[in-house]
């Protein structure tokens, strides 16, 4: 079977994960949020990009992780790399967590 296009919905490594991952897809078909030329569109191709995209999500001030997670969800960022990208951030000194699970851009 040869493919053009193809759609991952999400990946995770823990079966525990299954169902919530199931459970976002079927509401997502059920009520696509995005439009049918958005779906084959790229990903962002650089590094650089995404990183820019997830710093502009951050409000003045602090937020939660997994609200920043669910933003990065929202500007195409996938989880996976969005995780990569904090760490690498705190890790430079671009981001600080100034109590657990909240983060602040310095």
């Amino acid at each position: 079977m040869a493919l053009d296009k193809v759609r991952i919905w999400e990946r995770h490594n823990a079966q525990t994960e299954l169902a919530g991952a199931i459970a976002r897809v079927k509401n997502e078909l059920a009520a696509p949020t995005l439009k049918t030329d958005e779906i084959f569109a790229p990903v962002a191709t650089s590094h650089g990009d995404m990183r820019s995209r997830l710093l502009g999500t951050f409000p003045d001030g602090e937020i939660e992780e997994q609200v920043l997670l669910a933003q990065a969800r929202d500007v195409r960022i996938p989880e996976e790399k969005a995780r990569e990208l904090l760490a690498a951030l705190l890790a430079n000194g671009t981001l600080c967590e100034p109590r657990p699970g909240w983060l602040v851009k310095v």
